[in-house]
């Protein structure tokens, strides 16, 4: 059994979501038991947070689609809100795990977002 407690951190915070943006890399190659995201969002945030993944390490080559799974928030502006994101056996499987924000082309994006992590070793 481990001793290690699961580790919860402010993975984003206060992020312009005007822009696109890359988050820090979550390094994998140690096996966790779970990867577990919150993203919470302002009224008037407008985009997609797009998850990635890559078993190369640097220079990593990013994918969205793992074995047909495709983590995909989009959000439409009309209103604040946050959901959870509790990554698969698949995707804990892969190298590096990152999550980049797309802002809407059209009518673009205002607000800020967070984005909390909770890592749970093995």
């Amino acid at each position: 059994m481990s001793s290690y407690a699961p580790i919860n951190a402010e993975y984003v915070v206060d992020q312009d979501t005007s822009v696109g943006f890359t988050s820090k890399v979550v390094d994998l190659r140690c096996p966790l038991s779970a990867l577990n995201y919150q993203v919470e969002w302002e009224l008037g945030v407008k985009g997609h947070f797009i998850f990635e993944a890559s078993i190369f390490p640097e220079p990593y080559k990013w994918e969205t689609i793992i074995n047909c799974e495709e983590i995909v928030i989009a959000v439409d502006g009309t209103s604040e809100g946050h959901c959870i994101v509790a990554l698969t056996y698949l995707w804990l499987s892969m190298g590096f795990v990152r999550v980049r924000w797309e802002p809407d082309t059209v009518d673009g994006s205002i607000g800020n977002t967070n984005i909390a992590i909770r890592v749970v070793p093995i």
